[in-house]
């Protein structure tokens, strides 16, 4: 069931996991070439981004830190980025997006979705059988298990 107050819903969203999740400290490295712990640093152009262990520019670091020796979660870590932080800079983000609207890629898994099935004939919606119920139940008080009638 939708919320009544989608913002208010939303907020109370945003609190929470400011409360529960906080985000990973920005802690500057012993290097002052690289870039530090915490966030990701884009050029100015948004095309490139830096290594945090090496200090280099590179078009991605999806494939770079395993130079490194590390994997995407090994890296994230160590690094103390979110768990679903990119590695892409925004620019390739946003090439790898147009292309795939392009292709048209969203209507590949439309096909593989089945259809929505309602409910089945005769079958009254939830809500009203709750309704109906509720009204049966005017008048009725609960004492112990047992129902009596006012």
């Amino acid at each position: 069931m939708p919320h009544k107050d989608r913002e208010r819903r939303l907020e109370y969203l945003r609190q929470w996991k400011l409360k529960n999740r906080p985000a990973p400290k920005i802690e500057p490295q012993s290097d002052p070439g690289l870039p530090p712990r915490g966030v990701m640093v884009f050029s100015p152009d948004g095309t490139t981004v830096q290594c945090h262990s090496c200090g280099k520019w590179f078009g991605g670091l999806n494939m770079h830190f395993r130079v490194h020796g590390l994997d995407a979660r090994t890296y994230k870590e160590l690094y103390g980025l979110p768990r679903t932080k990119s590695l892409w800079p925004p620019a390739l983000m946003e090439k790898q997006r147009d292309a795939a609207l392009d292709r048209d890629q969203g209507a590949i898994g439309r096909k593989n979705i089945p259809p929505a099935v309602g409910r089945p004939v005769g079958q009254e919606a939830r809500l009203g059988v709750r309704l109906e119920a509720s009204e049966a139940r005017k008048g009725v008080n609960t004492r112990a298990g047992e129902k009596t009638k006012r």
